[in-house]
């Protein structure tokens, strides 16, 4: 069955023999909305992998990633003209700093990046244009902005109520019911598998893909 927003709210209220009147839209929302944080936090599901395209300009360091920008996936790196396999690699702020230069002549196809806030800056500063490949997590809309039908695996209904379910009991001060229907939910996700990590830790391993030179 397709996973419906508004179904998950009567299933709620009902669970928690509650009304609408009782627990209104924004607040059945908001309880799910905080079990579904959760959920996105543990486990990786396809509908967060995206891709983009930026393109550089010479002399220009620092590129802003996309808004729904989450975390960087492993990616490999080609070079249309050679076909040669490379990758950006991940630098940190202390190596960049130690390398970088503001100097043109220092200026070359990138090599290297590292993250800050919402961009990515690359090393060297390009000398040229560039097309950029970035392969990202995204964060997904909440779950009141994508009714009625969120783009979520099917198994997550289930988890969705019962986590729902115990945070609403213990916001009725109802302890008893709320740590048994916790526990329910915890051994729910302990049988489920836990994600990979969001930003690989392996330097070598994570990266953006350069496609090289536009002319």
């Amino acid at each position: 069955m397709t996973l419906n927003l508004s179904s998950l709210r009567t299933e709620l209220r009902t669970s928690l023999a509650l009304d609408i009147q009782d627990l209104p839209n924004a607040e059945a929302d908001s309880l799910l909305n905080r079990t579904y944080w959760e959920l996105l936090e543990k486990f990786h599901i396809r509908e967060t992998e995206s891709s983009t395209t930026l393109t550089t300009n010479a002399g220009q360091r620092e590129y802003l990633l996309p808004p729904d920008f989450e975390s960087l996936r492993i990616s490999a790196i080609m070079d249309p003209e050679t076909f040669q396999h490379t990758q950006l690699v991940l630098f940190s702020v202390k190596q960049y700093e130690g390398m970088y230069s503001e100097s043109a002549s220092e200026q070359a196809a990138p090599t290297h990046y590292f993250r800050a806030n919402e961009s990515i800056i690359l090393y060297p500063t390009p000398d040229d244009v560039y097309t950029i490949v970035i392969h990202y997590r995204q964060t997904l809309s909440d779950l009141a902005d994508v009714t009625p039908n969120p783009s979520l695996p099917k198994s997550w209904q289930e988890l969705l109520i019962f986590g729902a379910v115990f945070r609403g009991w213990f916001r009725l001060n109802d302890y008893d019911r709320a740590n048994a229907a916790k526990a329910h939910y915890i051994g729910m996700l302990n049988s489920m598998v836990p994600q990979e990590s969001k930003e690989e830790s392996d330097t070598s391993m994570a990266g953006l893909r350069v496609i090289g030179r536009t002319y």
